[in-house]
């Protein structure tokens, strides 16, 4: 299932631009100038757990308050062959919508409080040449119908 099908199954407003292929926040701070960004980043614990971080592209991420905070062991950044292999994507297009192929439920999510008070949330869907938009009231929404969880945390 694609990202557009997924949101349309769930009758989910949005609205999509499409843009030049962009990396970071920063890039895409170039393209998309009327929204807040947002990072998603694919991480590890020692553990062997997959944890996708959504949270303000405004923000550092303090890798040792976020271990504390959900409770893993060391964190450290995914390789990119394991991006490929649980989320489907490479380095610059992981967002949520990398769960739709998390089909063995292996990515634990984890959202940033204040990203579910922006009005509207962003996301590649699952191609860094395009982002939709949506309310964050549907985070939920959306991981349930991929069978996971959010865990919400203050950063």
């Amino acid at each position: 299932m694609d990202t557009e099908n997924l949101l349309n199954k769930l009758k989910i407003p949005f609205r999509r631009v499409d843009h030049q292929a962009v990396f970071t926040v920063e890039e895409s701070n170039l393209y998309l100038t009327d929204n807040h960004p947002i990072k998603n980043l694919l991480l590890q614990d020692k553990s062997g757990q997959f944890i996708l971080v959504i949270m303000s592209g405004l923000k550092r991420l303090d890798l040792k308050e976020l271990t504390n905070k959900i409770g893993s062991k060391k964190l450290q950044f995914a390789k990119p062959e394991d991006m490929k292999n649980l989320l489907g994507v490479t380095p610059g297009s992981v967002s949520l919508f990398g769960i739709i192929n998390d089909k063995q439920n292996q990515v634990k999510i984890v959202i940033e409080n204040d990203v579910t008070k922006l009005k509207e949330v962003s996301f590649h869907p699952n191609d860094n040449t395009a982002t939709v938009f949506f309310d964050p009231k549907y985070l939920n929404l959306i991981a349930q119908e991929l069978k996971h969880k959010i865990v919400l945390v203050k950063l």
